[in-house]
């Protein structure tokens, strides 16, 4: 019994102890990994400026807010394509999809590629 509880207070301690763990310091973004995640997509929550977060359903969920692909309704799958300019002539190509099964959930993948046209 006194084993078991040591074994879940070195559990607490190591999780509690990862918390402190940084990725990298914020002064430095262009050496930084995957900054392109924060390009946001779908007109209407970028065009909100994100404010939605909590409504957001259908595909824009997927980047905004996850568990918005659960409040699809009467639908089995959607699709969505997006491409934009953004800066230096970079080109954001995203893809998404979704499909919803009944008594299990909804299975969803998105793909954003960022192309440069030099």
């Amino acid at each position: 019994m006194r084993n078991k509880y040591l074994n879940i207070f070195v559990i607490i301690l190591l999780f509690s102890s990862i918390t402190g763990v940084f990725a990298g310091p914020k002064n430095k973004y262009g050496l930084s990994a995957a900054t392109e995640l924060l390009i946001p997509v779908g007109s209407v929550s970028t065009a909100l400026g994100g404010s939605n977060l909590a409504t957001v359903s259908g595909l824009d969920a997927i980047h905004w807010n996850p568990s918005g692909l659960a409040t699809m309704t009467g639908k089995t799958g959607e699709a969505m394509f997006s491409n934009q300019q953004y800066i230096a002539d970079i080109d954001v190509n995203y893809f998404a999809g979704a499909y919803k099964l009944p008594n299990v959930g909804t299975f969803a993948i998105s793909l954003k590629a960022l192309v440069s046209e030099t």
